[in-house]
């Protein structure tokens, strides 16, 4: 896949990467309270380091049917949207891309 071929080519890539981050409050929830921080803890499946910044897969067993993808990717966004916040403030560097890897149909969804 592109995805794969990006993967050998990365600059640097990270596999199963756990992650314990302090993030703001008011950055996650809508009516967080600012100054207070969350811990946020995680395994991010797939970390590329790329020249134009970061790359995050997040590999998924769940059960779909081709063509209907796209629509279970967005019971993922949350959690996309969560490690991106961590691996930019890990890493200090753009997430440029998120993307949810089905396993059983072979396709890659960005989110």
């Amino acid at each position: 896949s592109s995805l794969g071929k990006r993967t050998q080519t990365a600059q640097r890539v990270l596999r199963e990467y756990e992650f314990s981050v302090l993030l703001n409050a008011r950055d996650l929830l809508e009516n967080g309270p600012d100054g207070e921080e969350i811990l946020l803890n995680g395994a991010i499946d797939l970390l590329l380091f790329e020249e134009d910044g970061l790359t995050i897969v997040d590999f998924k067993t769940d059960r779909v049917n081709a063509g209907a993808e796209g629509e279970k990717a967005e019971e993922h966004r949350l959690q996309l949207e969560l490690y991106k916040q961590a691996a930019q403030e890990i890493f200090g560097l753009p997430v440029k891309e998120c993307w949810v890897w089905f396993l059983r149909t072979g396709t890659g969804v960005q989110v």
